[in-house]
C-alpha cells in the first residue's frame, strides 16, 4: 500500500490465528481487528473497516485462508499465492 497512511491501513485475523500479526500491525501503526473463526466474520469486519475508510491489506484465518487486498472478498489461494510470491521476490 505504497502511499497510504499507516493509520488508515488494517489487518484482520481470526482469534485463533497467530498473535504475531497483531504485534506487527501495531508496530507499523496499522489497525488490527480480531474476529471469530470463519470468513463470514472476517469479511464482515473487513467491510466494516472499509466503511470507516480503512484499506484492509490482509484478512486471514489459521486454516490458511487468505484474503489479500480487495480484489476478491473471500478466501482466495490463487491471489494469495501471487502476493506471497511477489513478496518473496522483493527479499
Amino acid at each position: 500500500a505504497a502511499g497510504d497512511a499507516p493509520d488508515k491501513l488494517a489487518v484482520v485475523a481470526s482469534t485463533v490465528s497467530s498473535k504475531m500479526t497483531r504485534a506487527l500491525a501495531q508496530k507499523e501503526g496499522m489497525r488490527f481487528e480480531e474476529t471469530l473463526t470463519g470468513f463470514k466474520w472476517i469479511c464482515n469486519k473487513k467491510f466494516d473497516l472499509q466503511q470507516e475508510g480503512y484499506k484492509v491489506l490482509l484478512a486471514f484465518e489459521e486454516s490458511i485462508g487468505f484474503c489479500c487486498g480487495d480484489l476478491v472478498n473471500d478466501k482466495d489461494g490463487v491471489c494469495a499465492a501471487a502476493v506471497f510470491a511477489e513478496m518473496a521476490n522483493q527479499l
